[in-house]
């Protein structure tokens, strides 16, 4: 739980005025977001009601098991919090971190005309490789909006990460 502390310590608040806010999809109950995905969509919303004429790409498709796509059920709760549908881009193809990315910066490349900046809104202990991967693609200064993990989930996305980071590296190795 420190080191998340220390994750949002360290990256600090997302500079105000930022043209898009990409909120990475984790996972569903049912049709409704789950815990994880609720904390990271409240963590877009408080970025969001601070600079509204932001748009916020829901990034997340559909899994196997998962009865709509995450990008669905996030538009869902963000439209239910106030959000206008207009300001809700849906990206409901990818299946991982690197291609959240990758197919919203596709989406907002064609959305706006020239240069945009954005926040990542994503949880404490996913920031990290979030912003890395950001970068690698071509997201010029993304700023981070890290939202608090539930505790009780913590070691097992810690666990979960520390793997990812090392296949990310891995990969990025061979190029």
């Amino acid at each position: 739980m420190l080191f998340a502390a220390n994750m949002i310590a360290k990256y600090g608040e997302p500079e105000p005025g930022r043209d898009a806010i990409i909120v990475l999809g984790c996972g569903l109950d049912g049709y409704e977001a789950g815990t994880t995905l609720r904390l990271r969509l409240d963590r877009a919303l408080e970025y969001y009601g601070a600079n509204p004429s932001a748009v916020i790409v829901a990034s997340g498709g559909q899994g196997p098991d998962q009865l709509i796509p995450e990008a669905q059920a996030m538009r869902n709760y963000l439209v239910r919090q106030g959000v206008p549908e207009s300001a809700v881009i849906m990206e409901k193809q990818s299946r991982d971190t690197m291609q959240n990315l990758s197919f919203s910066k596709i989406l907002l490349d064609g959305h706006f005309d020239g240069e945009y900046n954005v926040v990542v809104a994503t949880s404490d202990f996913h920031i990290f490789r979030s912003l890395n991967i950001a970068r690698l693609i071509g997201f010029n200064d993304p700023q981070p909006a890290a939202s608090r993990s539930a505790l009780r989930l913590l070691p097992g996305f810690y666990a979960r990460e520390y793997a990812a980071l090392m296949y990310y590296y891995l990969l990025e190795s061979w190029r």
